[in-house]
């Protein structure tokens, strides 16, 4: 069970620094956001500085087949092509070349497993999944001349698709087939704007799918861009969970790499680990420290004694770094709370406590008149509560 970075712009030192204070435990690297010579030496310099850190690179393939894309340094990178159809990826040569192109590009590197090329699809059903399963199989049958750096079969999945279980079950009953180390799952949101909501239906079998894969059938399991929502995930089986700094590295929505005109900063956010969710510093926060309630909402971290001691300059000087390594830590904090329990039933306890006393706390704070954006707020306690209740019964956790 570990915390990785999902790495992307802005990286300056917030890499080296995540290791070093040990709040991440490895980085999924991407190769949009750094040539391929500064990725090679990105990579190689953290290999030697942190040799117990896990890395690996998300090739990122799946970004062709978005028109227009804006797919930063991708078109530099040997095995990319773009735009592609389903056309071009239909004859059986084209998906060998594509699936060792990628491969080749990654295990002349220091990286401890190899991703492998996908494409999106938005059902099981979806003639793309078909697509992403015949470049899974291209993929396998090429790894196993690189026994010393496993393979992860990659898939980015629309989260709709979790909406029905008999489709994802038929797909579960195909992936379990491959003698592979593991997958790396992207699940692309709907919704284009950061919280922690997910539709219950969708959490259960998201639980169920990871149990299965993970626990069950032990399989490592890595998931991409997955915020506080890792943290069930993690729970229900998952090895690893990965975010990033921007709020656009912390979930995947599906008009990630399409060329938009939002360009706006997110206002600054502070994770409480006590109401479960990341809020605005300024107002909610604020407002919270106003009424003399902020040690209650506090995550107990190295940096929160900060603002417990000087609210006013800690939270005037909380720079994306600190809100970074802040969040990471405590991530990483409930990670080693889970990490007590080898049953996924006791480590969904760990969840279900926390997410009850958020639940309290949010309701003491709202009748003490503290307004919470509808992002910000508690709707999602409820959804992740149902959703794992759901899933327990199902399973007898």
């Amino acid at each position: 069970m570990k915390i990785f970075a999902q790495h992307g712009y802005g990286r300056t030192t917030k890499l080296e620094q995540g290791l070093a204070q040990n709040c991440i435990q490895g980085v999924i690297f991407s190769p949009k956001d750094e040539s391929p010579t500064d990725l090679t030496n990105l990579v190689i310099n953290l290999r030697k500085e942190h040799p117990d850190a896990e890395l690996m690179i998300d090739p990122q393939f799946y970004v062709s087949t978005t028109v227009p894309a804006k797919d930063g340094h991708l078109p530099t990178y040997p095995y990319y092509r773009s735009p592609l159809s389903r056309k071009d990826l239909l004859p059986a040569r084209n998906l060998t070349k594509f699936a060792r192109q990628t491969m080749d590009f990654q295990r002349m590197l220091p990286v401890d497993h190899l991703l492998s090329a996908t494409v999106p699809f938005d059902d099981f059903t979806d003639p793309w999944c078909q697509t992403a399963l015949s470049l899974a199989q291209e993929s396998l049958e090429y790894g196993y001349k690189f026994p010393q750096k496993p393979l992860l079969l990659s898939f980015v999945i629309d989260e709709s698709a979790f909406r029905h279980q008999s489709a994802m079950k038929e797909f579960l009953d195909m992936i379990t087939l491959f003698d592979v180390a593991g997958f790396y799952f992207i699940i692309k949101r709907r919704d284009a704007y950061y919280s922690q909501q997910i539709e219950t239906n969708t959490f259960e079998n998201l639980l169920y799918f990871t149990h299965t894969l993970g626990s069950l059938n032990r399989y490592k399991i890595v998931y991409g861009y997955t915020d506080l929502l890792g943290l069930p995930l993690q729970a229900a089986g998952a090895s690893a969970t990965a975010c990033g700094w921007y709020q656009s590295q912390r979930f995947f929505y599906a008009d990630k790499f399409r060329p938009s005109t939002r360009g706006s900063r997110p206002r600054p956010r502070y994770t409480s680990l006590p109401l479960m969710n990341s809020v605005l510093l300024v107002p909610e926060l604020s407002a919270i420290e106003h009424q003399g309630k902020l040690q209650r909402a506090l995550s107990d971290t190295e940096v929160d004694a900060h603002l417990a001691e000087d609210f006013s300059n800690s939270s005037a000087e909380w720079s994306l770094s600190t809100s970074t390594m802040h969040h990471w830590s405590c991530m990483s904090k409930v990670i080693q709370r889970m990490k007590r329990f080898d049953d996924a039933g006791e480590r969904l306890d760990v969840v279900q406590t926390m997410i009850s006393r958020a639940g309290a706390l949010y309701d003491q704070l709202l009748e003490e008149g503290i307004q919470f954006e509808y992002r910000s707020g508690n709707s999602h306690l409820a959804q992740w509560n149902i959703g794992i209740e759901n899933f327990r019964t199902q399973m007898r956790l």
